[in-house]
């Protein structure tokens, strides 16, 4: 099967939570190439980069997915 590759930046402080969005991911044939911020300035950082796709949670257990 071929696998999609996909940049994601991770707006997040748990990486529990991010190995699970990365499992439905590559559930999903994604190839994810990814990074992962908790702190302003990381983000402000990674904002400068190309990405696909930013996932930031908004409530205990729901996922927004941005383009």
């Amino acid at each position: 099967m071929d696998r999609t590759p996909i940049q994601v930046l991770f707006v997040e402080d748990s990486e529990v939570d991010v190995e699970l969005a990365l499992h439905s991911l590559d559930q999903g044939g994604f190839e994810v190439s990814r990074d992962r911020v908790d702190a302003e300035e990381d983000l402000k950082r990674a904002g400068r980069r190309e990405i696909q796709l930013k996932a930031q949670p908004t409530a205990p257990g729901e996922t927004r997915w941005k383009r």
